[in-house]
């Protein structure tokens, strides 16, 4: 791929993503990472036997993700207790919110992930009561339906390991298909691991910037995703089911009543998706 044009006579270069991998469950962190989700109390702290002896690194409440500090001054933050397992929140959480907390402990391998939405509540948003005809079916449009939304917002939905290879000519990059939970390892072309700080530097937290080196094809791993989404996208998630479900078996393109149509995502789901999109 020729990345280079020329304005003025003058050759100038781009950043770009030449190659992005997923893989829907991956090693992540020291000695592996793990999500957990919970639901609080009334107040401001989370509570879990197995966080005693972890380290905790990253909250998401209702899609807005947490730094960890070790005094609360202002923004999104969290103190935890290792001895205990108890997640103090620097907000007032309403009953029942569900949160996921992202871990590292010597017990742990993986980085969870599950679809966002289940299927009965998918039956009950496409108010389906026909048993479980048609169970194995909504379950394969739950899963297609999320990989469209994050398709058309350049997101990561689920938790996912995310291996890209960027070209990054004028520095500045986003990294994509973020929040990002965790980065694994940045290397150059010849495969030499690059260090934090020294050699490599990020801009940001939940959508980071790859700031320096600014070189090409450097090899990134890391771990992305949003514990819990957000509930608008979870929304979107619903919606293109029910638009999937509705119109399954027809072609990709429709033409009813002299209006045709692209059964890409639901004209619902774009407009609920709108504000998270980033491509």
């Amino acid at each position: 791929m020729n990345l280079n044009t020329y304005y003025d006579n003058t050759k100038v270069k781009f950043n770009a993503v030449l190659d992005c991998k997923f893989s829907d469950q991956g090693t992540g962190g020291t000695n592996g990472a793990v999500a957990l989700n919970v639901s609080s109390n009334s107040g401001t702290t989370i509570q879990s036997d197995g966080l005693i002896g972890a380290t905790v690194y990253l909250v998401f409440i209702d899609g807005i993700q947490y730094a960890s500090t070790d005094a609360f001054t202002t923004g999104k933050q969290f103190i935890f207790d290792p001895t205990t397992g108890t997640i103090t929140v620097s907000i007032a959480m309403v009953a029942g919110t569900s949160c996921t907390v992202f871990y590292t402990s010597s017990a742990t391998s993986t980085v969870a992930a599950t679809e966002p939405v289940t299927l009965d509540e998918a039956k009950a948003y496409c108010k389906i009561d026909t048993g479980t005809t048609d169970d194995d079916i909504l379950n394969e449009l739950i899963v297609a339906a999320r990989e469209q939304c994050e398709d058309f917002t350049g997101i990561s939905i689920i938790v996912r390991t995310v291996t890209t290879v960027l070209n990054n000519t004028c520095g500045n990059i986003y990294l994509p298909y973020c929040p990002l939970i965790s980065l694994t390892s940045v290397t150059d072309q010849d495969g030499n691991v690059l260090m934090v700080d020294d050699d490599y530097k990020l801009s940001g937290t939940m959508f980071p910037q790859l700031v320096f080196p600014k070189w090409d094809r450097l090899t990134l791993v890391y771990n992305a995703g949003y514990g819990i989404p957000p509930s608008r996208i979870k929304t979107a998630i619903l919606q293109q089911t029910f638009y999937l479900y509705e119109n399954r078996g027809e072609s990709a393109v429709i033409s009813r009543s002299g209006m045709v149509a692209e059964l890409t995502l639901s004209p619902q789901a774009k407009a609920t998706l709108q504000r998270f999109r980033r491509v």
